[in-house]
């Protein structure tokens, strides 16, 4: 019995195939060659179940540069790979193909493989200071920052008005509104000191909640964070969800890039232009102010992307994967992308789409362990990254350095200026108020040295006014005496300091 034969067309095109074997192609894993391709791998399987025989067609070319088949309007044929299942020259080919409406017209699908995701590659973002210092605080979110600061100030607030009915009843002979900000404030950043206690009992209950919630919860909550949070690495992400990638396009703080053969013929481009995804209809509306930059070349937009500032759209199983994996600071996201199934593609009509389907779900299990294998266990075969050996490190093994910690030095250089400034402003303030107290007391000096006060006893018989100019230090325009012939002598223009002098003097 004669076996039935498959041709099959080959081309460099990683992770679909790979040319890193000793034999190309070559469609079984086998301890010299354990990575010989995705769809290779999946394609042998079949064969071997449906015991086909497999004529390989050879196309060379160079990795990123694949023309895997598109559509000529001028000659209406198809170019490329597709080229060759157009003209019969072929039976399938060894990749994996989406569906596309201008395909299935020539074309006909087989049973889906897999699903594939849509990966978005930008490069990470670089470490900076102010990631640094966020750091410190990254075991709370804002959200809770606000809450903490907010509840610390109303518990010390509520106090403040405890302690202040507390005065009102006579429990304290003074108030102060500032204390109790101080006190929580210090117990918060654990530094107590010995304070007044409550004379009430809901003052000691809402001291007690304080204690309880906000300075032995959150507090060492926090503590026990802040080691992990220092340890582990700054998120350098660019972004981190669709929605957040598509905003940054949209601001034209990045730009999506691709090159002209993946424009041309990848079917991500053709759904960004027809689907009603609404990923790609937002995508849609944050390109029109900031269209596609369509380089000439993979090797080209790979340049680009290290630079910074870029977004390339792929797939799981695109091309560039295995390129860009040699370099440490790529950033890949898949999170929340759209999937598209991928299907081996034969010439409309063909006799062997029924039957090899059919050898697809027969192993099902088997592809997806594969797909396991390639896309889910990381590095599945060179350029493999260049990295230095601290950054290869992992992050539990790697030390504390002068950038992680900088948040903690940088809130000890803003509290130090803070104290700085303060002490300043206190050190004014004193010496303002001595110089205060020194010209009152030489003002109450001088007054006792005018005549005129010798001469009081003189003027008891008749109304007399006495004008006696100050020197530049005083504060007052002169002295009015008036007497009466009963009555106390009224002193006009002295200063309101009321001590035993000036009782003396009014009383006169």
């Amino acid at each position: 019995m004669n076996k039935t034969t498959l041709r099959v067309v080959f081309a460099t095109n990683p992770p679909d195939i790979y040319n890193d074997c000793l034999k190309f192609p070559t469609i079984v894993p086998s301890f010299k060659c354990p990575y010989p391709g995705w769809t290779a791998e999946v394609l042998g399987m079949v064969a071997e179940y449906l015991k086909w025989e497999i004529q390989p067609i050879i196309v060379r070319s160079k990795p990123g540069e694949l023309d895997t088949g598109a559509f000529d309007n001028t000659t209406g044929e198809w170019s490329g790979l597709l080229g060759y299942l157009d003209k019969n020259e072929a039976d399938t080919i060894c990749l994996s193909y989406e569906y596309l409406k201008s395909r299935d017209i020539y074309f006909d699908y087989s049973f889906p493989l897999y699903n594939m995701q849509v990966v978005y590659v930008s490069k990470h973002t670089t470490s900076s200071i102010l990631t640094a210092l966020w750091n410190s605080f990254s075991p709370f979110p804002y959200p809770v920052w606000l809450i903490i600061i907010a509840s610390l100030i109303i518990q010390a607030t509520y106090a403040t008005f405890v302690r202040y009915l507390e005065w009102k009843m006579g429990h304290e002979r003074f108030f102060y509104p500032l204390e109790k900000y101080g006190q929580y404030l210090k117990f918060f950043l654990l530094q107590p000191e010995e304070t007044k206690a409550f004379k009430s009992a809901a003052g000691v209950l809402v001291f007690a909640v304080f204690l309880v919630l906000q300075v032995l919860v959150f507090t060492n909550l926090y503590k026990v964070s802040v080691l992990s949070a220092l340890l582990k690495a700054p998120d350098l992400s660019p972004f981190h969800t669709s929605a957040e990638m598509i905003q940054l396009i949209a601001n034209g703080q990045y730009k999506m890039i691709t090159h002209r053969l993946n424009y041309e013929a990848n079917w991500y481009f053709v759904d960004l232009r027809e689907s009603n995804d609404p990923h790609f209809s937002d995508l849609r509306e944050a390109l029109k102010n900031n269209p596609i930059f369509v380089v000439e070349n993979i090797s080209v937009a790979l340049s680009y992307l290290l630079k910074g500032g870029y977004i390339y759209p792929s797939a799981q199983d695109d091309n560039l994967i295995p390129l860009v994996q040699g370099h440490c600071n790529l950033y890949y996201f898949s999170k929340d992308t759209p999937q598209k199934s991928v299907y081996f593609i034969f010439p409309n009509g063909s006799s062997f789409v029924k039957d090899w389907s059919r050898g697809l779900i027969m192993n099902i299990d088997y592809i997806g362990h594969t797909f396991s294998k390639y896309f889910e266990n990381g590095l599945i075969g060179p350029p493999y990254p260049r990295c230095s050996g601290y950054k290869a490190l992992p992050e539990a093994y790697k030390p504390l350095d002068m950038l992680s910690t900088f948040g903690i030095f940088f809130i000890t250089m803003i509290c130090l200026i803070i104290s700085g400034i303060s002490l300043l402003i206190e050190t004014y303030a004193n010496w303002h108020h001595n110089l205060i107290k020194e010209r009152r007391k030489s003002q109450e000096k001088n007054i006792f040295k005018h005549s005129v006060f010798s001469e009081l006893g003189n003027f008891f018989g008749a109304h007399q006014t006495i004008k006696v100019k100050p020197s530049k230090e005083e504060l007052f325009t002169g002295i009015e005496i008036i007497h009466a012939d009963k009555g106390p002598i009224l002193v006009a223009g002295l200063p309101l300091v009321h001590n035993e002098k000036s009782r003396f003097i009014s009383n006169l």
